[in-house]
């Protein structure tokens, strides 16, 4: 499963490079592509504006004893006691510029943020897992790091290489249910309101803890040779999240889908 602009960040190539050189393994698996990158997604969970895009992403796959590094996020194994595995894992989001936000017009923008910590994983058997994370995140404002709260999730994943239709490459298909919680600092970020944002239309929200979203994604990859294919589509359900009454958050529903092609050049 891919999101599509996080894997853009220039500074998380660079981590991934950095982390893949300090963790060379005698046996590894390496695989490093460009391709391009394409589909429509909200602003931000909640929003009522939408964007497409139509972006070139590095593809990078590293896989050693103890490290993956996916399209997605850098996850590193501390132990596994037969079907529970500890790792430290990292993810992010992109920013988002107020200027292109309704809700958040004359708002300060949302920084990138990063997120680090651990994630407990349980194989209930060889197609599926339950996967708790909890993160600690820092976003980039207005030229500085600041904290920006915790953030965890609970996951039931489903993944299943199958044969494809002409028996042409390799077909994987999975599929993810995740609920999404925070605290109130992060959830400020998105969906608090100070009182110098307030409006006639905009009051004061102070963000609280709890549920963020839910999300349910379904996606798709295809490799043959040095050709990879992606697809994905995810839906989010805000129903229910604790910062509902915000007046930035507006949606309960919403949609995303992207597909993506890349080329391998590297794979050893």
């Amino acid at each position: 499963m891919i999101n599509p602009l996080r894997i853009f960040s220039k500074f998380g190539v660079l981590c991934l490079l950095l982390t893949i050189n300090s963790h060379a393994a005698e046996s590894y698996q390496l695989e490093i592509g460009a391709g391009i990158v394409a589909g429509q997604l909200p602003t931000y969970p909640g929003s009522p504006d939408n964007h497409q895009f139509l972006l070139p992403f590095p593809y990078i796959y590293y896989q050693d004893d103890s490290l993956t590094i996916d399209r997605q996020v850098i996850n590193d194994k501390l132990f596994s006691i037969h079907n529970v595995t500890l790792s430290i894992s990292a993810a992010g989001s992109i920013p988002v510029d107020s200027k292109n936000s309704r809700l958040r017009k004359d708002m300060p923008d949302i920084g990138w943020i990063g997120e680090l910590g651990p994630a407990l994983t349980y194989k209930l058997n060889k197609s599926s897992k339950l996967a708790w994370q909890i993160h600690k995140a820092s976003s980039w404002q207005h030229g500085k790091y600041v904290n920006a709260g915790w953030r965890s999730n609970l996951a039931f994943t489903w993944r299943k290489e199958v044969d494809s239709l002409v028996n042409i490459g390799d077909l994987t298909i999975n599929s993810e249910v995740s609920f999404h919680f925070a605290d109130s600092k992060y959830h400020h970020i998105f969906y608090g309101i100070d009182p110098q944002y307030v409006t006639a239309e905009r009051q004061k929200h102070i963000a609280v803890n709890g549920l963020t979203n839910i999300q349910f994604s379904l996606g798709a990859t295809w490799r043959y040779n040095n050709l990879w294919l992606g697809m994905y589509a995810k839906h989010i359900s805000l129903t229910g999240a604790a910062n509902s009454d915000s007046p930035l958050l507006t949606e309960e529903r919403q949609t995303s889908i992207g597909l993506a092609i890349a080329w391998i050049f590297i794979d050893k």
